[in-house]
């Protein structure tokens, strides 16, 4: 577990874009707004308890397991009023001259009913 204490802080400070909107509006002004807002990490570790029906897929691994370290940038949103609404983020990591290493993006179109 030595290795998280860089880790996280690199793979944070390697982080060059971010983007949350909802109906194309930007829910934080810029990345260092959403790097404040949105970073959160889990060092110490903490116990989860699988049912049979597990994502291992595997019964006989129901029970207390320990669960390892996470980090990243996380988001709650409001619930939002009752129509279609259009959910878009994503992220990316960059080398330090500034080319993107990893990008990821997601886009949900989502009906809420009232």
């Amino acid at each position: 577990m030595a290795f998280i204490a860089t880790y996280f802080p690199a793979r944070r400070a390697r982080t060059c874009a971010l983007t949350l909107r909802i109906d194309g509006e930007d829910l934080l002004p810029d990345l260092e707004a959403m790097d404040e807002e949105l970073f959160a990490q889990q060092v110490e570790l903490f116990e989860v308890t699988l049912g049979e029906d597990n994502f291992i897929g595997d019964p006989a691994a129901a029970g207390a397991r320990p669960a390892t370290a996470a980090a990243g940038h996380w988001a709650l949103l409001r619930p939002l009023p009752p129509g279609d609404h259009v959910l878009e983020f994503g992220g990316a990591l960059c080398y330090d001259d500034g080319e993107v290493q990893f990008e990821t993006a997601a886009t949900y179109m989502l009906h809420v009913e009232g």
